[in-house]
């Protein structure tokens, strides 16, 4: 059983942690929540029903690093267009590179050499003043040559 984090909506509201199936942390219920509040956000510029995802991603980014390497590995097949894999990128997935790259730099390098998906996500993440270091360069190195999410293009599969 994972530990759950005690995020913002559940710590100060009435949520009664909706990230948990039978009292316990469930990765698939978080990831599904931030995927229709991403893409709630994304077409309505508003705040959905699972508002509180978004509290809860961020806080597993900042504390809990293999949770929230979990927490992409359940997001990225959910993604169903480049503007989805934009918004991913720009938002969970750049926080948790700045906050963790460096220990993250072997995981996303080697998911990006067996997901041309994941290149083409990583390639919405900007360097946030990091531009100059050396795992800022193995990111670009494990997304060249994928295309942009900014570009009209079908998001790969895998």
């Amino acid at each position: 059983m994972t530990e759950a984090p005690v995020c913002f909506y559940c710590d100060s509201g009435d949520l009664d942690f909706p990230c948990r199936r039978g009292g316990a942390f469930d990765i698939e219920t978080l990831a599904s929540a931030y995927f229709e509040h991403v893409l709630w956000d994304a077409s309505a510029n508003g705040e959905g029903g699972a508002h509180w995802s978004y509290s809860c991603a961020f806080e597993i980014a900042h504390d809990h690093l293999r949770l929230a390497w979990d927490l992409v590995l359940s997001i990225l097949p959910k993604l169903e267009s480049t503007a989805d894999a934009a918004h991913f990128a720009a938002g969970l997935l750049e926080d948790l590179i700045e906050q963790h790259g460096d220990e993250l730099i072997a995981d996303i390098e080697a998911l990006a050499a067996r997901s041309d998906r994941f290149k083409v996500v990583l390639t919405g993440v900007w360097p946030q003043g990091r531009r100059d270091t050396e795992t800022w360069k193995r990111v670009e190195a494990a997304r060249s040559g994928a295309g942009h999410v900014d570009d009209e293009m079908d998001l790969p599969p895998s």
